[in-house]
Formats: C-alpha cells, sequence, structure tokens
C-alpha cells in the first residue's frame, strides 16, 4: 500500500510491505523514486519487508534548506517506530542528497545503493549546475565554500562509520560524471 500525503509542503509517500519485517528496516530513495525500479532493489526490499520511503526535495539540490527537510522526514520516520538507519538510495541526483545525508548523519545510514550517483558538487551536470551552485550560494566551481559540503571530500566521514557504499554505473549515462 502506498501512503502519499505532503510533508512541510513537499510530496512524500511510505510504501506499507505486505508483511512487515520486525524492526521496520526502510528504505529510501532521496531522488527519482520512479526511475530504475527494476534494477534498484526496492521490489525485493519491500518483498523482504522493508517500508520504502521518497520526500522531495527537487530544487533544493541538497543544500542546507534541503538537507532540514530530509533530517526532518528523517525525525518523523523514526518516530513512527522506523529502525534508527536506512538503507539509502542515491540515483542520479538522489546521489547527492544520499551521501550529503550521510555526511551529516553517520549514525543515521545502514548503506548507501548509489546508481550513476552525483557524488562530487565540482563535477556537478552541467545542466543544473548553475541552479544548485545557487542554492548553495556558491559562486563557482572553483569556490572554496565547496569544500565544506562536498560529499567526495568528506568519504573518511563514511569509512569511520564503516557505511557499505554500492556504485552502479552505467558507461552510457552523459550526464552524470562517473
Amino acid at each position: 500500500v502506498k501512503h502519499k500525503f505532503q510533508f512541510e509542503g513537499h510530496d512524500a509517500f511510505i510504501v506499507e510491505p505486505e508483511n512487515p519485517a520486525e524492526g521496520l528496516p526502510w528504505s529510501w530513495c532521496l531522488e527519482w523514486p520512479d526511475a530504475f525500479v527494476e534494477r534498484c532493489a526496492a521490489p525485493e526490499l519491500l518483498a523482504k519487508g522493508f517500508h520504502h520511503v521518497h520526500v522531495n526535495i527537487f530544487g533544493t539540490w541538497a543544500s542546507p534548506e534541503g538537507m532540514k527537510v530530509l533530517e526532518s522526514f528523517y525525525a518523523m520516520l523514526v518516530k513512527l517506530g522506523f529502525h534508527k538507519k536506512s538503507m539509502l538510495m542515491g540515483l542520479s541526483m538522489g546521489g547527492l542528497y544520499s551521501y550529503r545525508f550521510a555526511m551529516e548523519n553517520p549514525e543515521k545510514v545502514a548503506v548507501i545503493y548509489g546508481d550513476a550517483p552525483v557524488c562530487d558538487l565540482r563535477n556537478y551536470p552541467e545542466t543544473s549546475r548553475e541552479k544548485a551552485y545557487a542554492a548553495y550560494g556558491f559562486k563557482s566551481k572553483d569556490d572554496p565554500a565547496i569544500s565544506v559540503l562536498n560529499p567526495l571530500e568528506h568519504l573518511d566521514v563514511l569509512a569511520k562509520a564503516k557505511i557499505p557504499l554500492i556504485h552502479v554505473v552505467g558507461l552510457a549515462d552523459e550526464v552524470v560524471i562517473p
């Protein structure tokens, strides 16, 4: 059953499995939840009792403003009894959301599945770089402030937390730089 609702002005949903697993494990698709469903493991995880969730923060580019929504959404889910660690699914731009969330909240992440994930703000896809940089207040890809928020420069946080990373990258993808 898919429950659609508004969360702090953003479209959101929770897909409830037929037989919820003990401890209420969950997967969280941070962007493009309807893309590549056949290969992102959501159907298999639902069959194993995982809930599957999404909140649409498109246009925030995982900027500090967008991160506040993600953290608030996470807090609501945990308050509902969901497990304290999520399996993050980062498809394309959702990779940036996943890595930003994990680098700021490593204790809340069990694993990251990245499918052609954006991991580097310096190599952000040109098709939306200008809008993304504006959301962060960056002036260019050489802006020194990028280092503070750039997931690729903070992988040590994920390594220290021992968060497993699973990446799938297709060479036919001409938008996201592998």
